[in-house]
C-alpha cells in the first residue's frame, strides 16, 4: 500500500542519502520513530531487487530517467 510520507520524514531521509557517496540510483530509507516521537534509522536499502516499481504506474518511468541520468554522468556525456 502506497503511502504519502509527511515533510519531516522526507527532510530525514534526504540528509541520510546525502550522506552515501556515490550517489545511488535507488535507495531506501526506513523508519521508527523513538520514544519521543523523532525518526530513527531502522534500515538503508541500496539493493532492492523488486524496486517496488508496481506501487506506482509512474514508477518505472522514474527509475529508466534516473538510471539514464546516472549512466550518463558516469560516461561523461559520452554515449
Amino acid at each position: 500500500m502506497a503511502v504519502t510520507p509527511e515533510p519531516s520524514l522526507l527532510d530525514s531521509a534526504d540528509r541520510v542519502m546525502s550522506l552515501v557517496s556515490p550517489e545511488p540510483v535507488y535507495g531506501r530509507v526506513d523508519f521508527v520513530r523513538d520514544a519521543d516521537g523523532r525518526f530513527r534509522v531502522m534500515e538503508l536499502e541500496l539493493v532492492e531487487p523488486s524496486l517496488y516499481l508496481r506501487m506506482n504506474a509512474a514508477a518505472p518511468a522514474r527509475f529508466a530517467r534516473a538510471l539514464d541520468m546516472y549512466v550518463r554522468q558516469q560516461l561523461g556525456g559520452k554515449r
